[in-house]
């Protein structure tokens, strides 16, 4: 009979100890109201800005003959690409073109004596003149070009130096740098 009240005991225990309870229903709170999406107001037209200032590069080259020798010069006017920042490149090349095409046809390149010479400067345009102020002033002299316009655009066709040498529109080279 011990056994009996022990065992009632326990699972009258049991059944109150490991019950699972039922919880309280939660209330759901509704979703928050969708407002309308704001008008998207379209950006401003792009207007093209004019290219008075961008980057200009022209070009000059002159060859002259003396003996068999051949002395090649390129001369690169730069502006525009920084704030009044500009510079002239110039670059000799001497060869003899005789000595070159042999060369060619054996299937081998000679190597020539070549320089390049970078003066940078500032510049400023007054009157359709363009003048470039060296940074070394007493290494070197400032340039004046003469700007010719494309008919009666304001984009500039080509230059021209005090000798009327015609400077025409073309690719600048990087700078090198050597370590």
């Amino acid at each position: 009979m011990k056994s009996l009240i022990i065992i009632t005991a326990l699972l009258s225990c049991s059944s109150i100890a490991f019950a699972q309870q039922k919880k309280p229903n939660k209330t759901k709170t509704p979703p928050p109201k969708i407002k309308p999406a704001p008008k998207v107001i379209p950006p401003p037209p792009i207007s093209k800005v004019p290219d008075m200032y961008k980057e200009q590069c022209y070009i000059y080259n002159s060859e002259k003959t003396k003996d068999a020798l051949i002395n090649q010069t390129k001369t690169y006017v730069e502006y525009g690409w920084s704030g009044e920042n500009a510079r002239m490149i110039i670059e000799r090349k001497e060869y003899d073109p005789v000595k070159e095409k042999e060369a060619q046809e054996k299937g081998y390149s000679l190597v020539w004596n070549e320089t390049a010479q970078y003066i940078n400067g500032k510049y400023k345009i007054d009157k359709n003149i363009l003048t470039i102020i060296p940074d070394k002033s007493d290494q070197f002299q400032s340039q004046k070009f003469k700007l010719i316009y494309k008919g009666k655009t304001k984009e500039v066709d080509y230059l021209q130096d005090d000798e009327n040498n015609k400077y025409t529109i073309g690719e600048c080279p990087l700078p090198v740098i050597s370590m």
